[in-house]
């Protein structure tokens, strides 16, 4: 290796360089400046879900060691000294590295267990037998529900005159003493059920606060009548992590630009964010 050979190399080792090894250009600068910036982008897009937390980690981790990655001399005489190559040879370490990040992320944070109120059955003379769902492996303790009927709040806002007859209707608390994983090997169980009638049948909007001995989640339900059928559209956020558990939405559920279009069925199965 003769002694401009030997320049070119010790300067590629600190950084990705041009493709002709003049320039200013930092390969390794751009690489970690995009992939902080996607991490970012992916973190919000994906409303700081379980997977966009993992995976914008491992990105940001990726991007800030890519310009620390030292490229064997013996790689560098294989790639033929062109940077470009060299830079795509850094990327892929980092694209390993990230995988790696991403399936021990995923690894040690295992989805949790909580709870959530799904409809279940509509009686005339009761309302809505709102079924109580444990998901997870572990049992979870000194649980509460609090219920608010947005339609009837609503309706005492517009007409004080009839707060005494409304504000019962505006809200309700229901508690368990606990509530335990399914025992036949399903990821959910029914294990509580509660009564409400809705202040606005056709057009519902139910806000609740679950709380249990470790956490707290709130959880927004919409219910409309469309075509004599049932449509629903929630949204489950676990209030301390940050982190949303369900978002769904059913076909014929109406825009109204409160949850996104493009949202897995909530009917039947409830079916937990990804």
């Amino acid at each position: 290796m003769n002694s401009q050979q030997r320049r070119i190399l010790k300067r590629m080792l600190k950084s990705a360089g041009t493709p002709e090894g003049k320039g200013s250009f930092d390969w390794g600068i751009f690489w970690s400046c995009l992939g902080v910036a996607v991490s970012i982008v992916l973190y919000y897009i994906w409303s700081r879900s379980r997977l966009s937390v993992i995976v914008s980690l491992a990105l940001l981790f990726g991007a800030l060691i890519y310009p620390a990655i030292q490229i064997p001399k013996v790689v560098v005489r294989l790639l033929g000294f062109k940077a470009k190559r060299v830079a795509l040879y850094r990327g892929l370490c980092v694209s390993a590295i990230a995988t790696g990040v991403i399936l021990f992320g995923f690894s040690i944070w295992p989805v949790s267990s909580f709870f959530f109120v799904k409809p279940g059955v509509f009686f005339l003379d009761k309302g809505w037998a709102f079924a109580v769902v444990q998901r997870g492996p572990e049992t979870l303790y000194h649980a509460t529900i609090h219920l608010a009927d947005q339609d009837a709040a609503a309706a005492v806002r517009s007409d004080p005159s009839r707060a005494s007859e409304l504000i019962p209707k505006t809200d309700g608390k229901f508690s368990y003493d606990e509530l335990d994983p399914s025992h036949v090997g399903e990821t959910s169980a029914e294990d509580g059920l509660f009564y409400w009638a809705p202040f606005n049948l056709e057009h519902e909007h139910f806000d609740f606060l679950l709380e249990h001995r470790s956490g707290v989640l709130r959880e927004r339900l919409r219910v409309e009548k469309v075509g004599g059928n049932w449509q629903y559209a929630m949204k489950l956020t676990d209030e301390g992590k940050r982190v949303i558990l369900i978002e769904c939405r059913d076909a014929k559920f109406p825009e109204d630009g409160e949850f996104l279009r493009n949202l897995p069925a909530c009917f039947p199965g409830f079916p937990n964010e990804k």
